[in-house]
């Protein structure tokens, strides 16, 4: 599958994903972009069907998210005197 067409087919998903655990729609669209444009950097090819290169790009999506949001947690325990668990 050509990355333009599963972008076309799998952006409006993606960024509902992203915007699933993010709750920040520009910051939703970041990731989504980047993750594309990390594939198209280092020009990964998807010798596999939609429902894998579907897979790979939900996990992408979510490990990116993931990591702002530890990124993000860091930042405010930082700020805070409480913890946070």
């Amino acid at each position: 599958m050509e990355l333009m067409h599963a972008f076309q087919k799998y952006g409006g998903l993606l960024c509902n994903y992203a915007y699933s655990y993010l709750n920040n729609r520009e910051e939703a669209e970041d990731v989504v972009q980047e993750v594309f444009l990390q594939l198209l950097e280092t020009e990964k090819v998807f010798p596999f069907n939609d429902i894998a290169i579907k897979s790979y790009l939900l996990k992408s999506v979510r490990n990116s998210c993931l990591n702002i949001l530890k990124k993000k947690k860091h930042f405010f325990s930082i700020f805070t005197e409480t913890p946070v668990n």
